[in-house]
């Protein structure tokens, strides 16, 4: 399943996430750059929401949307609404619940109540309306924030526009024929195969730390005075939890079995590297060498 699919290409890379947070936020950044002149840039709104979809970036997308909509000009707030409108249209349930805050609304209703641009301030207004209604219903109940947050402005007094019929729908339909059912079965198989490619790399680099952990603790002095194997250390006990999540995954039927194998030979060697280090820590310093 996806859910699978995320927890494996995750499970050995520590740095993934704070990777992919700079990323997103270099590319909202971009995507709402003052040099764009108000001008939207649609192919890299939608490789965010590439990304976005494909990953748990879903609430560094949103904090760094709501950073821009805190620049005092309207232009960058336009593109950075409209970023977050094509996110919402484009991306599922994670993107939704992380703009579904009072926090991030909160900044869109300061953008609809005090953007120095009308035009800006109607758009805010217009999403915030768009977003009431979509989310309403089964949805409401867990996300009640678009809700309250369109209300909280109709008791104000701000005067919505009126809804557009060639406004497009903020949930795309579901596929139901045939052909893209099938469609949807290859690409959720191409994403497989991309994701047991990752997680073989990713054990491959492990295997490389671990070796030269290995290799290391004979001629350091400890983790305390080389800075170097402290550092690979680091790491190798970061990777620890994560190949046990790895190999229970496995034991049910989540990873191939040679892959598992893999998995499980490079858990054994990381297990003792990491032993081999604090059992040299522990052991006796050398006597000096007796001078005649």
């Amino acid at each position: 399943s996806t859910s699978i699919v995320s927890l494996v290409c995750k499970v050995l890379s520590p740095l993934d996430d704070e990777r992919e947070t700079m990323e997103v936020e270099a590319s909202v950044r971009n995507a709402t750059s003052e040099i764009l002149n108000g001008m939207v840039d649609w192919g890299m709104n939608l490789e965010i929401c590439d990304a976005v979809s494909s990953s748990a970036a879903a609430g560094s997308l949103v904090k760094a949307v709501q950073s821009r909509l805190k620049v005092s000009d309207g232009k960058v707030q336009a593109l950075a609404l409209t970023l977050i409108e094509t996110c919402v249209k484009n991306c599922g349930r994670e993107v939704h619940e992380a703009v579904g805050t009072r926090e991030f609304l909160g900044a869109v209703s300061a953008v609809a109540e005090r953007s120095p641009s009308e035009e800006t301030r109607e758009k805010a207004l217009m999403l915030i309306q768009q977003w009431a209604g979509a989310f309403d219903g089964e949805l409401r109940e867990a996300l009640p924030a678009f809700a309250e947050t369109y209300a909280a402005l109709k008791v104000k007094g701000l005067a919505f526009p009126a809804p557009s019929e060639t406004d497009a729908p903020v949930f795309t339909p579901p596929a139901n024929d045939e052909a893209d059912q099938a469609a949807a079965r290859a690409a959720q198989a191409e994403e497989e195969a991309s994701a047991f490619a990752k997680l073989r790399a990713d054990l491959e680099a492990v295997a490389e730390k671990v070796n030269l952990c290995n290799e290391m603790v004979p001629l350091s002095p400890g983790v305390e005075a080389d800075e170097a194997l402290a550092e690979i250390v680091g790491f190798l006990e970061a990777c620890r939890p994560r190949m046990l999540d790895l190999i229970d995954l496995g034991s049910r039927g989540a990873l191939p079995d040679d892959l598992l194998a893999v998995a499980l030979k490079c858990n054994d060697d990381l297990a003792k590297a990491l032993q081999n280090e604090i059992d040299h820590a522990d052991a006796p310093a050398p006597p000096p060498p007796v001078v005649d």
